[in-house]
């Protein structure tokens, strides 16, 4: 049920200009992204690990940016889960977005 909020709220976030509205696109879309993330990683401690402190900082234009922890995270993540973070991003934005972490 929450997903399903959340996929309704994200199918409106464009054209939100405000920061306060900003604000809340980034929250929902990363609740989104982090959920889609433990359902595609079957590991709890490799979510953990890798995915919980990341966040999705900003996107437009079809480019998403991601925080990571260090520099160490960002190239595995770039070289090892490249394919499930674009699909995943797709999903939630409906369009193939590049990713710069």
């Amino acid at each position: 049920m929450e997903k399903d909020r959340d996929v309704a709220v994200l199918s409106t976030i464009q054209g939100k200009t405000t920061a306060k509205e900003i604000a809340m696109s980034l929250d929902l879309i990363n609740n989104q992204f982090h959920r889609s993330l433990r359902e595609k990683i079957n590991s709890r401690s490799t979510f953990d690990t890798w995915f919980k402190d990341t966040a999705i900082i900003s996107y437009e234009d079809g480019k998403a940016v991601i925080s990571v922890s260090n520099s160490f995270a960002r190239r595995l993540l770039a070289r090892s889960y490249a394919p499930v973070v674009d699909g995943i991003l797709q999903d939630i934005f409906h369009q193939p977005m590049s990713v710069q972490y």
